[in-house]
């Protein structure tokens, strides 16, 4: 489903769910999606390497944006804006799952990865505005998070939850109240480079910046 200019191509679902994905290899791009709840996309288990990219998915009241619960799927140049700090933009149940160049924002999360979700890349995105920009929980690991703008959040990034070897490095963290909590055991640097704090008070060791 490919429509021609997000703002000519809009679809509003007044209230109720947009679109349910139960079929593997889907592609829904460049369409403006308003006006949902409970989600404006689903991709349902076993509906695996679906394409979303290039939609503005925005007034979500009291929903998500977009529910993965299947593998393979990316998520690419998307804009996901909600009404109120409730709900996720992006809720992750599955594996393998990759969300590039998108912007997150006025969720109760930005990205939920959640429920034993592993292997998930979320690279070069904008998270802001949100009470949680990533919360990643629940036996949930070796996700990796990079390359990406985390700012003015209530919290930057929680991992908990027995949620451990996730990897997180080369991002901008700034103006979040706070920008970490970790209770696992997960790392916050490539071996080489780690991420931008603007609050950090320790010392570069080794002078990388």
């Amino acid at each position: 489903l490919i429509g021609t200019d997000t703002n000519t191509c809009i679809i509003n679902c007044n209230e109720n769910q947009g679109f349910i994905i139960q079929s593997s290899y889907a592609t829904i791009s460049h369409l403006q999606i308003t006006n949902t709840r409970e989600s404006a996309i689903s991709i349902q288990r076993g509906s695996n390497g679906c394409n979303i990219s290039y939609c503005d998915i925005r007034n979500i009241n009291n929903g998500n944006g977009i529910d993965i619960l299947s593998l393979y799927n990316t998520i690419s140049h998307c804009n996901i804006e909600g009404v109120t700090q409730t709900g996720q933009a992006l809720k992750i149940q599955g594996n393998y799952n990759t969300i590039d160049n998108c912007t997150l924002q006025q969720f109760s999360n930005g990205i939920l990865i959640i429920s034993h979700a592993t292997n998930n890349n979320i690279i070069n995105c904008n998270i802001f505005d949100n009470e949680n920009a990533l919360d990643i929980r629940m036996n949930s690991n070796t996700n990796l998070i990079t390359n990406c703008n985390i700012y003015s959040n209530l919290q930057g990034i929680k991992i908990w939850q027995n949620s451990n070897n996730n990897t997180i490095y080369l991002n901008n963290m700034f103006k979040n109240d706070n920008n970490a909590i970790d209770e696992g055991t997960n790392q916050w640097d490539n071996e080489s480079q780690g991420n931008y704090w603007d609050i950090y008070q320790g010392i570069d060791a080794n002078q990388d910046g």
